[in-house]
């Protein structure tokens, strides 16, 4: 098992790098890697690490999130803030992480964002 949770660390940490340099560039996130981090997440969800329904809550907590911000953006900036790509990333990384461990890294995103 734990040679599995290696595995999935190792194969969604270059997908984040690979992910961070397209969009820093393209500003575009491609379906192949949201799809590769959300099917390391239904394996995290399919170990006996968490409870299986944390990560399906966290999948649901990412998007709504990222949703709101997004239509939000389009009704107060009449423009997009972030693409809906982000979105699903954010969906990818719930159900990865759980909706507790989304939390945390939400919060140390925007800190670290801010600063």
């Amino acid at each position: 098992m734990v040679s599995v949770v290696a595995v999935m660390a190792a194969v969604v940490s270059s997908v984040l790098v690979c992910i961070f340099f397209i969009d820093l560039e393209h500003m575009l996130i491609f379906n192949r890697f949201t799809v590769t981090v959300a099917v390391c997440g239904l394996v995290a969800a399919g170990l006996n690490t968490t409870r299986w329904y944390d990560h399906l809550i966290g999948a649901a907590a990412g998007a709504v999130v990222f949703l709101a911000i997004y239509y939000g953006a389009i009704l107060i900036l009449k423009r997009e803030g972030l693409g809906f790509g982000d979105v699903k990333l954010a969906a990818a990384a719930g159900l990865l992480l759980g909706w507790q461990k989304l939390l945390l890294a939400m919060l140390i995103a925007s800190v670290a964002g801010s600063v």
